[in-house]
């Protein structure tokens, strides 16, 4: 469960993951959020990190970032 205040990024982080796990079986066109400046437009990625448990540092991190057609 996420939770959260309005405008706080859960919508993003769900966004995010969907298409993050998306891309593991086919190309998805990546959509900016209508919120990000336009100095930062086209320049979307996903990074997610994910430690193996409490007890270690292993973590493996994966990330996708937007191209330019």
């Amino acid at each position: 469960m996420v939770y959260g205040e309005n405008g706080s990024g859960k919508s993003s982080l769900f966004t995010a993951l969907q298409d993050f796990l998306k891309s593991s079986v086919g190309k998805i066109e990546i959509k900016e959020n209508i919120f990000v400046p336009a100095s930062q437009k086209n320049t979307a990625s996903i990074k997610v990190n994910i430690k193996e448990s409490l007890e270690t540092s292993k973590t493996t991190t994966f990330e996708l970032k937007l191209t330019e057609k």
